[in-house]
């Protein structure tokens, strides 16, 4: 199966040459960093290509900018990855400088302007706190120096809650003299007068509650009256100042938006791979180890040879690598759920790819509602990034499915296709070969049956593939013999289980009749089926608990025993969804149908058409979600827990391509170019 593995090698390097060694690293981008490792490559780079991503993800938050390209961008504006920009340098550390560089061009002008708009924001907050308590004393005209100037009494002003002026009155006591002037329903202003050896007690006092001094900064008017009018002048313009400055940011944030973006993510990609690069803690030399696939060996030898230490043997750890065709790499993603394959396990991917569309296909069976997915499909991988570019392949994938289904089903948005076209045979086949509309129209039941019993048919055939590998994987593994032991018990009890459970439906669910002479679509009785296959059943049970009692004990063989009939039985029934969501998506669109406009015209045929095409893409929407979870759930829980524990290691190479930018390391080149590719 295509997963080609690793093998590790050791390389070094002396601190000199460590630039240099780290750029050929990354330009052959086939190359796995071992993790154990602790120490950085190169600490003091990876530390600026850090900072740098703090700095510009800090000022992409302020300035609310994209940090991700989403599915509606993608459709909007279109991201393939031909429009990627490409950002080139010599080296890496000449790609740091180079980010660097593109930094202050396209980041430092904002950073200055919003460190401006930071000193400006917090001179207007600190003008709105002076202004707010200012407010209160506005309409006094004493100049505070002459109060200030009192050699005798002690004189302050403030301004305090109503309920709490009593109160204040009472601390103040004989020691001094409170006068009070209502401001507000809730505030008051207030004056204390003592003499000055009093002064210390009836300002405690005074602090004791929640109060606002009058005090007026250096600078200002000594009347509050004026400082007040100043205040507010000041004000206005501190206002006038930060509208200003927001107006520029927001300018040259939509100016600098999209290259502070691709910026950000062309550091992200950097910064990725230089926290990968690790090595050994030696001063003068870095001892690298590392991961290369198989059979890029010989060409990591002709390249790296003056670093290469040793190359060890493989022990099955290694990650590996997918080596699928380009139709089957689209998806690597769904086997990647279960995780990846170790070295003793097979590759699925190449099967899932063509039973996956075709599970969705028989689920959703419609011409009309697979060209809808194959247009989204196109769309999706014309104006998609490279990962969105693999559902776009994925969905075309289901689309076909679904389209040759609707063929074989004659649906075409609900509608009864061959009935549409005015066929009735084609090459002399009656069509639909499958009549699965009549499920909402005349034999029902038949039809009902019909689908249940090819979902069924399908499924067994699924699980058996599943075994099938298991029993390669285990002959493989252990030998020819220990696979034979292990698995050819559980075929014969399954295979056989399944024909008597044929011959007890057909028996009528009667365990009586089952040994009887009922005749069966096969040609031969139930009573000849019970013969031949109950013997094999006991046998393979049997079987099952001798195998599962060579590695454990006899209770937990027969409780293993138990467990497993019950999965068997639950596990092949849980394929009669393929056709229970079929019925469903056919009933659904029937009740759509409702709304097409046959047979009228003008404003009633105009709310019928909108309904029709509004209801089906509805239908489209949500039944595929549907259709998808479940197509996932048949794989997950029916068919890759017989042979797949997904425990492996996946290969990652140091590739620095995004959504938007693309990181590329020549020989000679000029860093301050760019170019989009």
């Amino acid at each position: 199966m295509p997963v080609e593995r690793s093998q590790r090698v050791v390389l070094a390097t002396s601190r000199e040459k460590l630039d240099k060694f780290i750029s050929d690293l990354v330009s052959f981008e086939y190359f796995h960093f071992a993790e154990e490792s602790q120490e950085f490559l190169d600490y003091a780079l990876a530390q600026r290509v850090d900072e740098m991503y703090s700095r510009l993800l800090s000022l992409a938050d302020r300035l609310h900018l994209k940090k991700d390209v989403g599915v509606i961008d993608s459709f909007r504006e279109g991201y393939p990855p031909s429009k990627r920009t490409v950002i080139s340098a010599a080296d890496l550390s000449g790609l740091v400088a180079e980010l660097e560089a593109r930094e202050e061009a396209d980041a430092g002008e904002m950073r200055k302007l919003m460190d401006e708009l930071d000193q400006a924001s917090k001179r207007e907050e600190s003008l709105e706190r002076l202004h707010a308590t200012v407010g209160a004393f506005s309409k006094l005209e004493l100049d505070l120096r002459s109060l200030a100037s009192l050699r005798r009494l002690y004189v302050e002003l403030f301004v305090a809650d109503r309920k709490d002026v009593a109160e204040i009155s009472r601390s103040v006591g004989d020691k001094g003299a409170l006068y009070s002037e209502p401001l507000d329903a809730r505030s008051a202003l207030c004056a204390v007068i003592a003499l000055r050896e009093n002064a210390d007690y009836v300002e405690r006092a005074v602090r004791a509650f929640e109060v606002s001094y009058l005090r007026l900064p250096e600078g200002y008017p000594s009347v509050p009256s004026e400082a007040y009018r100043r205040i507010a002048e000041e004000l206005e313009a501190a206002r006038k100042e930060v509208e200003e400055i927001s107006k520029r940011v927001k300018a040259l944030a939509e100016e600098k938006g999209r290259e502070i973006e691709e910026l950000l993510e062309a550091v992200e990609l950097a910064r990725a791979q230089t926290a990968r690069m690790r090595s050994s803690n030696l001063k003068r030399v870095a001892i690298v180890e590392g991961y290369v696939p198989s059979g890029m060996l010989e060409n990591f030898r002709r390249k790296f040879g003056g670093y290469l230490v040793g190359v060890e043997e493989q022990t099955g750890d290694e990650p590996g690598i997918f080596r699928n065709n380009r139709y089957s790499a689209n998806y690597e993603e769904i086997t990647l759920q279960q995780g990846p394959p170790s070295k003793r396990e097979v590759d699925p991917t190449t099967i899932i790819s063509f039973v996956f569309p075709t599970f969705f296909g028989f689920m959703f069976g419609d011409l009309g509602h697979g060209i809808l997915l194959i247009i989204l499909g196109l769309i999706l991988r014309l104006r998609g990034y490279e990962s969105l570019r693999r559902w776009g392949n994925l969905i075309i994938s289901f689309g076909v499915g679904a389209a040759i289904m609707g063929v074989l089903d004659g649906e075409v948005f609900g509608l009864e296709l061959w009935h549409l076209i005015g066929v009735s045979r084609l090459y002399g086949i009656p069509v639909p070969i499958i009549p699965a509309h009549d499920v909402v129209t005349v034999n029902s039941a038949y039809v009902v049956d019909l689908l249940l019993v090819i979902a069924l048919l399908i499924g067994v055939g699924h699980i058996l593939s599943a075994y099938t590998l298991g029993f390669y994987q285990e002959a493989r593994a252990r030998g020819l013999k220990y696979a034979a032991i292990q698995r050819i018990p559980v075929y014969a009890f399954y295979i056989s289980a399944l024909f008597w459970g044929y011959a007890f439906i057909m028996s009528g669910y009667s365990f009586s009749a089952v040994m009887g002479p009922v005749m069966t679509p096969l040609g031969v009785t139930t009573e000849t089926i019970s013969h031949v296959t109950l013997p094999i059943v006991l046998a393979g049970s049997i079987g099952m608990i001798v195998t599962k009692a060579m590695e454990s004990n006899y209770m937990e063989s027969v409780i293993d025993w138990l467990v497993n009939v019950i999965e068997i039985i639950s596990n092949s029934i849980s394929y009669l969804r393929l056709a229970v969501l079929l019925m469903v998506h056919i009933a659904l669109l029937y009740i759509i149908d409702m709304f097409y406009p046959a047979g009228v015209a003008g404003a009633a045929a105009a709310v019928g058409y909108t309904g029709w095409i509004l209801g089906n893409m509805g239908v489209a929407a949500l039944e595929g979600l549907m259709v998808y979870i479940q197509d996932i759930r048949l794989h997950a829980y029916e068919w890759f827990i017989r042979f797949y524990e997904g425990k492996g290691k996946l290969f990652q190479p140091l590739s620095m391509r995004g959504k938007r930018v693309e990181l590329r390391l020549a020989t000679i080149i000029n860093a301050a170019s760019r170019s989009t590719a």
